[in-house]
């Protein structure tokens, strides 16, 4: 089972990674791209994915999220 993690003190939880998992990335196009079944999150952002665009793509039965925009927290403090 893959790992969830909470990133806010809200009442839900997340599983940082995906069909198509970007991190750290700057001017990434994902464009026709066909998600189907992938048991999970289908396109994932997380932290820094500056300039990112998605073009075009289609996700199906996703499981999780079909697309999630996920930055980091320091505890509680939402800031960093």
């Amino acid at each position: 089972m893959a790992d969830y993690e909470m990133p806010s003190g809200g009442d839900w939880s997340i599983h940082r990674g995906g069909a198509i998992f970007l991190d750290g990335t700057e001017d990434v196009t994902i464009e026709g791209v066909n998600v189907h079944q992938a048991g999970g999150n289908g396109i994932f952002l997380s932290n820094h994915a500056w300039r990112t665009q998605l073009v075009g793509n289609t996700i199906g039965g996703a499981g999780d999220s079909a697309i999630l925009l996920v930055g980091s927290t320091e505890f509680m403090n939402g800031t960093a």
